[in-house]
């Protein structure tokens, strides 16, 4: 996908254009730089300095010439910028971390084979409500979010809009990576092509559709873990009080 539909600047070097499309659509290039503090290469020296490579806000782009609001590390934590408040945002956080397996499709030097490849993915939160599942629906599979967002007017115009949650044809888009939508659409292969828009700085009217699920869970469970507290006592063989104990 990427291949085809590459984001290039003058002077790139072979498949640099498809790497940037790459990046765009997750928010981080593929050594983690993220796209706040480099927006149009990418910088090993960032991604391997951990003081650096998740440090950053959004603040910077503003005028979205750095980081998409619909990439996908800013629609599912959009941090500190005028999508919410840090006083809101701070319901939504959660720890997650992904952990692939198999080969990369794009070391392999051909077509990809029968090998198992995929991420095993976790995330730990107080609730669901507020955590991964209000995530993926409200925000990840909400066209409309961030909110506010003019993308359909002038570029660089970025005025309020008014809110139509009926209008599947306007807003910034979904998440291109986790992204899905519910509604069936005619002759898309999978019945849920899905549009995403803000890629280009220069022409944020532009849209590209994607026709695949780029996600494809295969189970998953969720588990109850207890408090710290909790664990300590355990840890520590301690008895197990209820509040009316104590």
């Amino acid at each position: 996908f990427c291949e085809s539909q590459p984001f290039s600047l003058s002077g790139d070097k072979p498949g640099e254009g498809a790497a940037r499309r790459g990046a765009k659509m997750v928010g981080r290039w593929a050594s983690g730089c993220p796209l706040d503090l480099s927006p149009a290469h990418d910088n090993t020296v960032i991604a391997a300095d951990p003081e650096q490579n998740n440090n950053f806000t959004f603040t910077n782009g503003e005028d979205l010439t750095r980081c998409p609001v619909t990439s996908h590390i800013r629609k599912t934590a959009p941090r500190i910028s005028r999508e919410l408040s840090p006083g809101r945002l701070s319901r939504y956080i959660i720890m997650r971390t992904g952990i692939p397996y198999g080969p990369e499709v794009h070391k392999l030097g051909g077509p990809p084979g029968p090998q198992d490849r995929g991420l095993l993915f976790t995330a730990y939160q107080s609730t669901l409500s507020t955590g991964f599942t209000f995530l993926q629906e409200a925000w990840a599979c909400n066209a409309h979010f961030p909110f506010g967002r003019d993308l359909n007017g002038p570029s660089g115009d970025q005025q309020l809009i008014p809110e139509n949650p009926a209008d599947l044809t306007t807003g910034p888009g979904y998440d291109p990576i986790i992204g899905a939508r519910s509604e069936p659409v005619l002759n898309a292969p999978n019945g849920r092509t899905r549009f995403v828009r803000g890629q280009d700085p220069n022409n944020l009217n532009g849209s590209i559709t994607i026709a695949q699920d780029w996600i494809r869970p295969r189970g998953g469970e969720y588990f109850w873990v207890p408090s710290m507290d909790a664990l300590k006592m355990i840890a520590e063989d301690e008895p197990m009080r209820s509040k009316e104990d104590a």
